[in-house]
């Protein structure tokens, strides 16, 4: 096959996305298909992760009308068989009009728990839309699947994120003098909440004076986090690392990983956490995350998004190494459930499915029924000259502002 896959940040972003495309395009290279990694601009040097030679790359470049008809012409140029949008966001509504009756099947692969697409990262009606407009759709959990409408189902698969293969566990870093509670996240307040770790932690520090805290990752919060970490006396304690290349360093020698979102779709970092043995601590209210701990087997679950009550929970590991012990082996056993070859076959396997609609799409045949409000939304979006508004992306913007002034209140305690 000739695949096409899109993520929005290859060249710059460090995230799960750009992780898990590079890494499925390498493996479905292996396999003999032809891969094209497409983007949105910044294509200069190489992408963050390494990609085998042949898998070729090609920057989208959208931002208006006239770039519709160009990311349409260079699609088709590369006779595709199937083109796939790994997006959670409103940038999928670039889509539909670039494959419009071009015969070539979509599939839209929803990286984050619909309840947060719906209500904090976007809205239900033009979710609905895009995956209208797709011949597949790919969801991180079985869970998410009842978020869909029946019309949708039958286009529906539900598969999680890959875990890397297994690390053996070096228990001799339990008699280090200093221990070390690890944090791999985007720095981003949002859905991070990285702030209540921090807290959590600052509640903790003269109790545990022998563990300190590494936090590896950047984002737009980066100087909020300094600054609280600064208020709060901390520094010696807690290392903001920014976008690290030897993040299996910090796996293998740290002894606790939390992971404080508000919400995931099926997060990499935890299940790298779990392939190093780790013990890990999450909140049970955070889709992806309440699925990869398992309470009291694997890590633990905190009931409420509270630094009070996550600090309780962290104390209870760093107090017990037999407790680390306990979970860090169950945390292997159960990444199992995840192994990397299975959830490549899986995801090679529905591409095959989705790409046996070419040349009759569900854009190439739109339905004559009105009934679904999904299809209505769906015709407006491609009536547009411009298929994305700049309100939603303005909106999100508008959000994320007012979350960190809030915060920086709290900090000076207004």
């Amino acid at each position: 096959m000739r695949i096409g896959l899109f993520a929005w940040s290859l060249f710059t972003g460090k995230g799960g996305i750009e992780r898990f495309a590079s890494r499925i395009s390498n493996y479905l290279l292996s396999r003999g298909h032809q891969c094209v990694l497409y983007h949105q601009g910044s294509g200069k040097g190489q992408p963050i992760y390494a990609l085998r030679d042949g898998v070729k790359t090609c920057d989208l470049a959208l931002k208006d009308a006239a770039s519709v008809k160009l990311a349409r012409h260079l699609i088709q140029e590369a006779n595709l068989d199937v083109f796939c949008v790994m997006n959670s966001s409103n940038i999928r509504l670039w889509f539909p009009a670039i494959f419009n009756k071009t015969g070539i099947p979509l599939l839209m692969s929803e990286r984050c728990a619909p309840n947060e697409v719906e209500t904090i990262i976007w809205n239900r009606p033009e979710r609905l839309a895009s995956f209208a407009a797709a011949d597949g759709i790919h969801l991180l959990s079985d869970r998410y699947l009842s978020s869909l409408p029946s019309f949708l189902l039958a286009r529906a698969t539900a598969i999680p994120n890959p875990a890397p293969p297994l690390v053996p566990i070096d228990w001799s870093k339990e008699y280090m003098p200093k221990k070390q509670i690890l944090v791999v996240a985007r720095l981003e307040e949002l859905q991070k909440k990285i702030s209540i770790f921090i807290r959590a932690f600052g509640l903790l520090v003269e109790r545990f004076s022998d563990w300190d805290c590494c936090i590896c990752g950047d984002g737009p919060d980066h100087a909020l986090y300094e600054e609280m970490i600064q208020s709060m006396g901390l520094t010696e304690r807690v290392k903001l690392l920014g976008s690290v290349d030897n993040v299996d360093h910090y796996y293998k020698t740290s002894h606790i990983f939390c992971l404080p979102s508000a919400y995931e779709g099926s997060p990499n970092a935890l299940l790298e956490a779990q392939s190093y043995g780790l013990p890990s601590v999450g909140f049970s209210t955070c889709s992806g995350v309440n699925e990869i701990i398992v309470h009291d087997e694997n890590g633990l679950l905190v009931s409420q998004i509270n630094p009070v009550i996550l600090a309780e929970s962290l104390a209870c590991l760093m107090e017990s190494e037999s407790l680390r012990r306990n979970m860090g082996g169950r945390a292997q056993t159960l990444a199992e459930r995840y192994d990397e070859m299975t959830i490549f076959e899986k995801w090679e396997n529905m591409l095959m499915r989705v790409a046996s609609h070419k040349n009759h799409t569900h854009l190439n045949y739109p339905p004559v029924s009105d009934e679904e409000m999904a299809y209505l939304v769906l015709r407006e979006i491609l009536a547009r000259e411009c298929p994305m508004e700049d309100r939603a992306a303005a909106q999100h913007r508008f959000r994320k502002s007012n979350m960190a002034a809030q915060l920086r209140l709290r900090l000076a305690g207004k």
